[in-house]
């Protein structure tokens, strides 16, 4: 491509770089001050960059929120070690990541995720995807079903926009 176009920017796939971690920082920069009690921040994974980049956050501002992962690809434990590569802070934050609400794999949905973003979108008017959000949010309420998320705690689940794959009504 460079040869071809000359001076060009090649993003990533995801865009995983430090430039995206590095605005994904600035995301903890607002939440910290709209929601210092949260004690958990989920939000779904396809490369690693966004759940590195609220790693970092959490760890600028040393705030004691437990940081969740949900890998929207079947059999994406490769992931923990692209986040350890990515977040400069894996070590100092409690983060995890929970591989069993990919809902069948990447773009795909199981019949209780399906079901579970129809009736969450109907509900709340705000719309969720198949690829990324219908996961996440589905995934942090089970979690919070199972005790994994305790009563009382306070959750913030990160909505990152788009809505690739087309919206579930």
């Amino acid at each position: 491509l460079k040869q071809q176009f000359g001076d060009v920017y090649i993003l990533p796939e995801g865009g995983s770089n430090n430039l995206a971690i590095t605005g994904v920082v600035e995301i903890i920069d607002e939440l910290v001050n709209q929601m210092p009690q949260a004690t958990h921040i989920v939000c779904a994974c396809g490369t690693g960059g966004t759940l590195a980049g609220l790693i970092d956050g959490v760890a600028k501002y040393d705030w004691h929120a437990r940081v969740i992962g949900i890998p929207v690809l079947k059999g994406a434990q490769f992931l923990e070690k692209d986040i350890k590569l990515l977040a400069k802070n894996h070590a100092s934050v409690n983060w995890q990541l929970y591989y069993d609400y990919h809902a069948g794999g990447f773009a795909k949905l199981n019949a209780m995720t399906q079901a579970f973003a129809k009736k969450f979108s109907h509900m709340s008017n705000i719309d969720l995807d198949r690829v990324y959000t219908a996961k996440s949010f589905f995934a942090g309420y089970d979690l919070i079903r199972r005790g994994e998320i305790p009563a009382r705690s306070s959750l913030i689940i990160l909505h990152t926009g788009g809505l690739q794959g087309g919206v579930i009504r």
